[in-house]
């Protein structure tokens, strides 16, 4: 049986946002990871918590083709930590995004 990759939890708002900037298509998007547009698509679609799933091993990549430095993308908690709460991800999220955005020139 294959191992299941470990996966980084976004915010598809911050990545939709990110992709809007750089003013490129998902197909564009897409070949700058590496990858299709349609895994891309798959990659950035929220689930119920409105998070999008990207391989970890991803995230360099993705931050490369959405011209943000390293580090940009918060990894949050996966959902199957026991007793966190959406709303917990999702200050966690806002810190992060905050702390980030007043880091930038």
């Amino acid at each position: 049986m294959g191992r299941v990759a470990e996966r980084t939890l976004v915010s598809c708002e911050v990545i939709e946002r990110l992709q809007a900037k750089t003013g490129l298509s998902n197909e564009r998007i897409a070949a700058r990871i590496g990858i299709t547009a349609k895994t891309w698509a798959r990659w950035k679609k929220a689930g119920p918590d409105g998070l999008a799933s990207i391989p970890t091993t991803a995230v360099l990549t993705v931050e490369r083709a959405l011209n943000v430095p390293p580090g940009y993308l918060h990894e949050l908690p996966q959902p199957a930590s026991p007793g966190l709460m959406l709303e917990e991800r999702l200050t966690a999220l806002e810190h992060r995004i905050k702390a980030l955005e007043d880091r930038r020139p």
